[in-house]
């Protein structure tokens, strides 16, 4: 007998290893999806990494992600036609 379709999310997290030996830890949410017999990620997130010379195996935060700043002001820009002659003539001066 199979198991009974439930349609909760599962949490399970899962390592990941680089080429320079860092091991990536993840934590993944999953929902299985009966019509299309499919299981699809709701989310992911990084909780860190293990460095390749730790011996105690204990997860190390990653830098965090640049936040936006709000009170940055945007740049005007201007934009003109210049033909070769112009542009021949600020080069001679």
């Amino acid at each position: 007998m199979s198991k009974p379709i439930t349609g909760k999310t599962t949490t399970s997290v899962w390592k990941q290893k680089r080429k320079n030996g860092d091991i990536y830890v993840w934590e993944r949410k999953t929902v299985y999806i009966p019509e299309t017999r499919k299981t699809k990620e709701l989310s992911r997130k990084l909780l860190g990494k293990i460095p390749v010379g730790s011996t105690n195996g204990e997860i190390v935060p990653t830098r965090p992600k640049r936040k936006k700043t709000e009170d940055a002001v945007p740049q005007s820009s201007t934009r003109s036609k210049i033909g070769a002659t112009s542009l021949l003539r600020w080069v001679g001066e």
